[in-house]
């Protein structure tokens, strides 16, 4: 019995130790962009997809190692507090992302170097006009933010006050282009009173109203506007700073432009209902553009349903009100301001104009896996995205019955896109918007206008042909390149709708796969870097239409397509 014993304790040991022979290890380095310097003290994360995490601190050698892996998908990233941005298994800019890899049974994954970009500042000193130190100046870097609109408003990315000698130092940026503002006031992200949400587009537009008393005792109202780097009041003049890893640029400074006078908007908001005064009316003042040259401005209406929201500098806004229980009687007046002030706006409320609608494929019938009741049809306002939207998505009025029909209730007057999504996320790759009718409107490529009662029904179509598109990406020698990105955009650029655009990445071996394409013509580019979401803008892609490639994809075609990366 002994020997037995023996012999099943050394079969188990031998068994284990055959499974750890089996298991994976991962070693690398974590070094400094450009330098090749070794980083100590760096946090190293090795995740398994839909598993554990494993942990490292790295040295002063900056080596790390993590040994006895279950084969697996992993992703690999490191990161170090202050001064560095964080970086990942595969990834190609300080900027971008990494990619996932796969271990299999005894690989070791040796010799793995993960570069991190040091952060890079920006310095300069504010000066009044007359030339003295301007302190508690709010300065701001500010970003393009690419998405799916024509416009591209820019967020806040880093902010900093000046101290007493009108210095200000903003630190930790990551490498990239930005713009530079620098205005009175703090540096608090602006919220939006509309729908609770962060609007960094407004944030730097935001200035502070102020009186004087001139020599004959009359009252004025004034505003101090943001100044752009060089020294221009208009965004869309603003030179760009170039930023690289560990950069620091000193000497970016600015003179403050003098206050300009500050507007009053005035007026009466009527109940639509009841004909009487709205007490307590919520009233925004918005710019008709996402822009930093305007500004918003927001009250409620007294005991006599009237308002007063001053500061408002020229240019052209949009008088929003809403009033009742959940805010459901909307109003809007245009109105454009310039060397007066606007007294008299008579506004009425009201409950909108019910739309109704039915949502059909372009087969008759729906995928078994995609019921159409689980599909929602709603609309956005287009182009301007300062207002809220006229009913969120999945609310009961947008559920789509079994027949296909739909209502989507309390629209106010204005122009909208049609769009649909499924509960829980975006439209499947299975559909594309085929068609949008309003009567014999063609409410697809052009908005969907509401000016009254609908006297047609919203017939959405839903095509099912879609198509895909298979490549691979390599450079100028032919080698595979991977995590590059890929973007697939309408012909001609900026002709097409932004919900035909696809973009991805390329896997470790350089290939990718776009699904869900709407048949039509498109361009297609691969960029070893490239600010995300940057090819929905087409002044940003005719830049790159010399080296892109044409196709025409056709009705459930499945292309493919090699393309050289843009470096």
């Amino acid at each position: 019995m002994a020997r037995i014993a023996i012999g099943i304790a050394a079969f188990l040991l031998l068994t284990l130790a055959e499974a750890k022979a089996q298991q994976s290890a991962v070693d690398g380095i974590v070094l400094k962009l450009g330098t090749g310097e070794a980083l100590a003290d760096a946090d190293v994360v090795l995740s398994k997809t839909n598993g554990a995490s494993y942990t490292a601190t790295t040295g002063t050698d900056g080596k790390f190692v993590f040994q006895n892996l279950d084969p697996g998908e992993y992703r690999l990233t490191a990161t170090q507090e202050g001064g560095f941005m964080p970086t990942e298994y595969g990834q190609r800019s300080p900027n971008g992302g990494g990619i996932p890899f796969t271990l299999t049974s005894n690989q070791r994954l040796t010799g793995v170097r993960l570069a991190m970009a040091a952060t890079a500042t920006i310095s300069g000193r504010i000066f009044n006009r007359d030339g003295t130190p301007a302190a508690s100046v709010s300065v701001q870097a500010l970003r393009p933010s690419y998405s799916q609109i024509s416009q591209r408003p820019l967020s806040v990315a880093e902010a900093a006050l000046t101290n007493d000698l009108g210095e200000y130092r903003l630190f930790w940026l990551p490498p990239g282009r930005y713009y530079l503002s620098a205005k009175v006031g703090g540096s608090t992200p602006f919220v939006s009173p509309l729908n609770g949400d962060l609007v960094d587009a407004f944030a730097a537009s935001l200035g502070i109203q102020e009186q004087r008393t001139l020599e004959n005792g009359d009252l004025i109202e004034e505003i101090n506007l943001p100044v752009y780097f060089p020294g221009t009041m208009d965004a869309a003049s603003a030179s760009i700073v170039e930023v690289t890893a560990g950069s620091n640029i000193d000497g970016i400074d600015f003179i403050l432009s003098d206050p300009i006078p500050a507007r009053h908007v005035r007026g009466l908001v009527i109940d639509g209902d009841t004909g009487q005064p709205a007490i307590n009316a919520e009233v925004a003042v918005v710019p008709r553009a996402i822009s930093h040259d305007g500004v918003m401005a927001t009250m409620q209406t007294d005991k006599n349903g009237t308002f007063d929201i001053s500061g408002v500098t020229p240019g052209s806004y949009t008088v929003w009100a809403a009033y009742g229980e959940n805010r459901t009687l909307t109003g809007t007046v245009p109105i454009e301001v310039a060397g007066a002030d606007i007294n008299g706006i008579a506004l009425t409320t009201s409950r909108g104009y019910d739309l109704a609608g039915r949502l059909i494929f372009d087969t008759g019938t729906a995928d078994a896996s995609h019921p159409i009741s689980q599909l929602v049809p709603g609309l956005e306002r287009d182009p301007f995205a300062g207002l809220p939207p006229p009913q969120p998505f999945g609310t009961p009025g947008t559920r789509v019955a079994a027949d296909g029909s739909f209502v989507i209730r309390s629209l106010a007057e204005g122009d909208y896109r049609v769009l649909v999504r499924e509960f829980g996320g975006p439209l499947s790759d299975s559909f594309y918007l085929k068609s949008v009718r309003l009567g014999t409107s063609d409410a697809l490529t052009n908005t969907l206008h509401i000016d009254g009662k609908p006297d047609a029904e919203l017939e959405i179509v839903l095509g099912t042909d879609v198509a895909a598109l298979r490549g691979s990406v390599v450079n100028q020698k032919q080698e595979p390149m991977p995590n590059a990105v890929v973007a697939l955009v309408p012909y001609p650029i900026g002709s097409g709708r932004q919900d035909l655009y696809k973009n991805g990445v390329t896997d470790v071996s350089g290939q990718f796969q776009l699904r869900g394409i709407a048949p039509g013509d498109y361009i297609a580019f691969a960029w070893d870097d490239v600010e995300f979401g940057a090819w929905h803008d087409p002044e940003f892609t005719r830049l790159y239409e010399s080296v892109g490639k044409r196709l025409h994809i056709g009705e459930a075609a499945n292309e493919t397509i090699e393309l050289t990366i843009f470096q």
